[in-house]
């Protein structure tokens, strides 16, 4: 049987939307990771919800917040974790 493979980085497509325009659109690297919330607050998201799924990963939240990083885009959009 296959070892299952923990939180590895993956490649996927983001796209956010404003009400008037497309503000950022491209492939990014992402994995489960710890996101903070601009407000405060530190928050798990790795799809483990509080360990109902035994393995972490990649989620939406992470992506998006990997696409909000200044590294990837001038800072097209912010967000609040």
């Amino acid at each position: 049987m296959a070892q299952a493979r923990i939180n590895v980085p993956i490649f996927v497509n983001v796209r956010v939307e404003a009400p008037e325009s497309t503000v950022f659109e491209g492939t990014v690297t992402t994995h489960g990771h710890e996101v903070t919330a601009e407000t405060g607050g530190t928050h798990l998201c790795d799809g483990t919800n509080g360990n109902n799924n035994p393995l972490p990963g990649p989620t939406c939240t992470s992506a998006l917040d990997d696409a909000s990083r200044p590294s990837l885009s001038p800072r097209s959009f912010t967000w609040d974790g």
